[in-house]
């Protein structure tokens, strides 16, 4: 009977580096940890400190309204994770937006936002971005490229 403990704590103590390693070597851990200069949602945001234009660098043009509503133009299409490159092609859409909590959930100060193509969303466009700074100087971005490189498109307001 002893020998069978053995061999089931061994199997399992396998199992679990294995699982470890991977998750830590392929990257695949990397898109669900926040990393990089960008930082956290600032403390009380609400929806009115997003009202207004924001722009893009190179790509993406948004217009976040009052009553909810939203515009983009330019706006990049980054299919898996894609870095932004001269080959990234920019769309136009409208739908409405909102404040979602945050990955975590449990932080009432971690907030995404969200945009609503109405359904008519092009394959490969991000709905959901994250926010960072303060709110004299936010920051909407989403992963651009490999997550493990921390790399963002970021738009800041127009």
């Amino acid at each position: 009977m002893r020998g069978v403990r053995r061999t089931i704590t061994a199997w399992a103590g396998t199992t679990a580096l294995v699982l470890v390693g991977t998750l830590t070597t392929t990257g695949c851990m990397g898109r669900y940890v926040r990393c990089g200069p960008e930082g956290d949602t600032p403390a009380g945001l609400t929806a009115d400190d997003l009202v207004g234009n924001w722009r893009g660098d190179p790509l993406g043009r948004l217009r976040l309204a009052a009553d909810g509503t939203f515009t983009v133009e330019d706006w990049p299409v980054l299919d898996d994770f894609e870095k932004i490159s001269e080959t990234t092609r920019g769309v136009a859409g409208k739908g409405t937006w909102d404040l979602e909590p945050g990955f975590g959930g449990d932080d009432k100060d971690d907030r995404n936002l969200a945009l609503d193509f109405a359904g008519k969303r092009p394959e490969g466009l991000l709905t959901q971005y994250d926010i960072a700074g303060d709110k004299a100087s936010l920051r909407i971005y989403a992963y651009s490229g490999d997550p493990d490189l921390c790399e963002f498109h970021t738009v800041t307001a127009a």
